[in-house]
């Protein structure tokens, strides 16, 4: 039977490995209806530095949905 602090190290161990394979993963966004990838490199560049673009890529919070955060 292995000792508790060897089930600790283990499960951090696991905790780290996925948190930082998380890091490295982009984020894939998809069209509602057709379920293809979308390239953000397509859209327009005006249209990429917004601030609710960056607090959607960041967080996923919708502003013009949920609100302004000020």
């Amino acid at each position: 039977m292995k000792s508790r602090s060897t089930i600790w190290l283990i499960a951090a161990i696991t905790a780290l490995v996925t948190f930082v394979g998380g890091l490295s993963a982009q984020q894939v966004f998809r069209n509602t209806i057709t379920g293809e990838s979308l390239d953000l490199n397509e859209a327009p560049e005006e249209g990429r530095d917004t601030k609710a673009v960056k607090e959607f890529l960041n967080t996923a919070t919708n502003l013009y949905i949920e609100g302004s955060t000020s």
